[in-house]
């Protein structure tokens, strides 16, 4: 659970621990640790998509918008 806190700070570029937005942060890495997951990357990942702070990858890669924005139409 630390190192999905600290992968979460990191990739939010938080040094300062006392930044109201690390307690959010832990209260989302505890809910998703509750849910069952065990993987620190995952459950970075997981806080953050769902606290709306990271993009899900879709929106991140230009190449598959573009597929969903325009999908091929079949025959």
């Amino acid at each position: 659970m630390t190192a999905a806190y600290e992968k979460a700070l990191h990739k939010l570029g938080l040094i300062d621990r006392t930044d109201p937005i690390t307690e959010i942060v832990a209260k989302k890495i505890i809910e998703v640790v509750q849910s069952g997951e065990r993987n620190p990357a995952r459950i970075s990942r997981r806080a953050l998509l769902e606290l709306g702070i990271l993009a899900p990858r879709i929106a991140r890669s230009p190449k598959l918008r573009e597929r969903v924005a325009s999908p091929r139409k079949r025959a």
